[in-house]
Formats: structure tokens, sequence, C-alpha cells
């Protein structure tokens, strides 16, 4: 099924990209969680300075991203590629372990559990969205039948546009339009850690040296939470215990002779 772009690009406010109401509304009560998963060497530094990194698409891996937009100021002659756009790109997957490996290669750092409107406040962002994953056929027929009919308001959507080969990351995007000359350069914004914070996990593969480290790391900074090691590569021992007592009960009954 081919996605129709131009009516999910203009079906919201600008400021919003394929979220729905319900997402919104999680979002004024600051339950819309999202995560970001850091090295440890990003970790500590992002908790000693609070400051964030965003990054202009040009850094992005996938190479089809901005090519919409790209295509729509080409087809259009209203313009290209903003050198001042700068993202922060966060996971809804609270548990992903190709991310782990991906983001943390050293087996080691934290996952952060942000409340998306409160970062999104803190950064002052113009922009929040999920991000729609696209096949390379759906693109043709985007660029053919539908981006001359966007209107230039909504355009900046077509930056929430990805290859179907990423979707596993399940990725939400915060966009902020940066004035600051050098634009295509990393931005840092400082944000208070308090306030965006919902939840702090330590790598499942970190040492314990590790992950002792960045324990005291994270209570440097006050923040009143709960802070725990992932387990999911550990053995549910609750699941072991309960089926080992089904199969005692069960063989015990098997052994039992009848009465006469």
């Amino acid at each position: 099924m081919l996605i129709n772009v131009f009516e999910t690009m203009t079906s919201g406010p600008e400021e919003f990209f394929n979220l729905s109401d319900m997402d919104i509304e999680k979002m004024k009560s600051d339950t819309l969680i999202a995560f970001r998963y850091f090295t440890k060497l990003k970790a500590l530094d992002f908790l000693a300075t609070g400051e964030i990194y965003m990054a202009h698409p040009s850094q992005w891996e996938d190479p089809f991203e901005g090519e919409l937009y790209m295509y729509w100021g080409l087809i259009t002659g209203r313009g290209h590629l903003t050198d001042h756009m700068k993202s922060l790109c966060l996971s809804e997957d609270p548990e992903s372990d190709l991310i782990w490996k991906c983001y943390c290669q050293d087996n080691s750092g934290i996952k952060i559990g942000f409340k998306v409107n409160a970062l999104a406040a803190e950064i002052n962002a113009n922009v929040l969205g999920r991000v729609l994953y696209i096949d390379r056929i759906n693109a043709l027929d985007i660029i053919d039948n539908q981006l001359e009919k966007i209107p230039t308001n909504h355009s900046h959507k077509l930056i929430f546009t990805k290859q179907r080969a990423y979707e596993g990351e399940r990725e939400l995007r915060i966009l902020k339009f940066d004035e600051e000359e050098n634009a295509k350069k990393p931005f840092r914004v400082k944000v208070k850690l308090s306030d965006c914070i919902e939840s702090i996990t330590i790598n499942p593969r970190a040492s314990e040296e590790d992950a002792s480290e960045l324990t005291a790391a994270i209570k440097s900074q006050g923040l009143d939470m709960r802070i725990k090691q992932s387990t999911y590569l550990g053995r549910d021992w609750d699941y072991m215990l309960t089926a080992a007592r089904k199969y005692i009960r069960r063989t015990t009954a098997m052994d039992t002779p009848d009465e006469v």
C-alpha cells in the first residue's frame, strides 16, 4: 500500500507530524516518553554539562533522508534543505538490543527516557514528530505525484521520512531551526536534567566498574529517580521457578500409583 504523503504532511498543525490526538494529550501530561542511548563517554559528558547534541541532516547516516525535501525544492522552485535545521533523534522502543549494540558499541553507556514535551520545551523546538518509513518505490510515486501539492508551511515535515530498512528504530524526532553561523556544525543545547528525564537505565552489558561510575555520575546531579541496569540478558528466575514447580507437580502426579 502506497503512503499518501500529501495527506500525512498536511493533516495536522505545522509544529507536529505523524502524531495522534492521544500522543498530544500524553505530551500535555508529560507521559509521552522516548529514549536516547549514550556511550559511557557521551553519558558522562551529558550528565556533567547538561548539553544535548543536535545534528544537521547532512550528518545523518541514511542517504535517503532529506531527499524528498530537496526534490520538493527543485520541483516547486521554492527552496532547498535549510542549513539551519538541527535534529534530535530518539527511539520509542523501550528496550532494543539492536540499538544498544549500534549506539553503545563499547558495551557500556546508558539509555535515558525523556519526557518528550519537557525536552522539546527545554530545547525550544520548532517541530516534533514521528518518522515515517517509506519504500523506494513509494518515494518515486511521491516525487512524481505528491510533492508539488505540499504547501511551503508543511514542507519541512518531509525531513521526517526515512527508508523502511530503519523501521526498527521507531524514531521520534525533534527539529530546531538554528540561526547561528556555521549552521551545519553540530549544535549543543543546555537542558535542565531534572525537568526532562523520566528514567535512566544502564547497559545490560556494562561491567560492574562502568555501572558504578555511571551511577555515581547520575547521583551527583541530584536526579531523584531509581537507577537500574537492564536485565533483559539475564535469566528470568521467577519464570524458571514457576515452570520448574509445574514440572515437578506433573511428574509427581504421573509417578503416584492409582489407589486400589
